[in-house]
């Protein structure tokens, strides 16, 4: 037991002692609060456009081309584009144009498109149409054609199949679903496509039936 002298002098120590572990409890959340905010403030940036800016929009995160392609061998980024109107200082409106995706996008999935010439000379300017015979027996419409460069996916479409089709040339986010007939002059890019698929699915589009089969 602590004499009378001494009681005073003990519990003076203790609230000095006290009141320096609440300072170094203070300072290491200051510390952690700190550190936490530079890790973020490096990974993070506070990004603004205007009106006419070209940007890329970000995929994989919410955004798909169509088809849905693997991410690990598809592009991403989509564009370029020009935003068209700010919302607010977190979403803006592009210029989407044959797509059906909203054109009012969030901030953090928009990153700026880089000015000037590519140093590598990747962004090349989309081909022209190719250039065909007009013959009137040739069975082809009038108009532009372009070429078709590969064939990505295939869906149902009534009786007759559809295929998601990549121009070359283009990027992915001018990929297109086309017909049976409107790809009849590119039956070769057909037969690739379901040789890596494994095969063409049955005529007339016939699912098989589910179920056990019935006894005799």
């Amino acid at each position: 037991m602590l004499k009378g002298d001494d009681r005073p002098q003990g519990v003076s120590e203790v609230a000095t002692l006290r009141k320096h572990l609440r300072q170094d409890a203070q300072l290491a959340m200051d510390f952690a609060a700190t550190d936490a905010k530079r890790r973020y403030d490096k990974e993070h940036r506070q990004i603004e456009f205007n009106i006419g800016d070209k940007v890329h929009l970000r995929l994989h995160y919410g955004y798909h081309l169509p088809g849905r392609a693997s991410r690990k061998y598809s592009q991403r980024r989509s564009g370029s584009w020009i935003v068209k109107r700010r919302i607010c200082r977190l979403a803006y409106e592009l210029n989407f144009t044959n797509t059906s995706v909203h054109p009012v996008i969030s901030v953090a999935h928009l990153t700026p498109a880089p000015s000037g010439d590519d140093p590598f000379d990747r962004r090349l300017p989309p081909p022209g149409p190719v250039e065909a015979e007009q013959e009137h027996d040739s069975g082809l419409e009038d108009g532009d054609r372009y070429e078709t460069e590969i064939i990505l996916d295939h869906r149902p479409h009534g009786k007759t199949i559809q295929y998601l089709i990549k121009w070359k040339g283009y990027g992915h986010e001018h990929n297109g679903w086309k017909s049976e007939w409107q790809l009849r002059h590119s039956a070769d890019l057909i037969r690739q496509y379901w040789n890596r698929r494994g095969g063409c699915p049955t005529a007339g589009g016939e699912k098989k039936k589910r179920g056990r089969p019935r006894k005799n």
